[in-house]
């Protein structure tokens, strides 16, 4: 029997693990399912953030942008998001960016839905420049690694220090 992707619950502690080769075919399983919903209103759905860097480590959610061509586009891809048991979450704080959360079962991602050329899809556009520009670095991704496994273990250490009314030691 087949074991699917591991599912993650949301919590407030950050997690870095090493890169992980199945994330593009998790990409893919998700966009594959969203894409026939989206198709005749979206210009594409992107893999954007860590996750989208082969050999980066990153937290372990799929992060992915559906982009619509105008604003209005963004009401018809959010009901039709909703189809596929997709909750509107709102902006979250970020103009233009659409967040959505989903049921369990699913693998672990983000989901946002932002229009072309507007404030919230050029932060995710950063993002693709990102993963094009870490994606043929392997010697700078290593390096990289080491910083954020330290940067993940020190969130943490600082994270359960609040949680228990204290004050991590420096």
């Amino acid at each position: 029997m087949t074991q699917g992707p591991p599912v993650l619950r949301k919590t407030s502690m950050v997690v870095v693990v090493d890169y992980d080769p199945a994330w593009p075919d998790r990409f893919e399983q998700l966009r594959t399912r969203i894409w026939p919903v989206v198709a005749d209103v979206a210009l594409g759905i992107e893999h954007v953030g860590s996750t989208a860097v082969p050999g980066l480590a990153a937290k372990p959610i799929i992060d992915m942008t559906v982009v619509v061509p105008s604003r209005p586009d963004v009401i018809v891809t959010i009901d039709r998001l909703a189809t596929l048991g997709y909750r509107h979450r709102g902006s979250l704080g970020i103009e233009d960016r659409e967040a959505f959360d989903h049921d369990e079962g699913l693998p672990a991602h983000n989901l946002y839905v932002c229009p072309q050329e507007t404030i919230g899809v050029i932060n995710q556009l950063v993002r693709i420049r990102y993963r094009n520009y870490w994606r043929p670095a392997a010697a700078a991704r290593g390096s990289f690694r080491k910083v954020r496994m330290r940067s993940s273990s020190a969130s943490s250490s600082r994270l359960k220090a609040r949680s228990r009314g204290g004050r991590e030691s420096t």
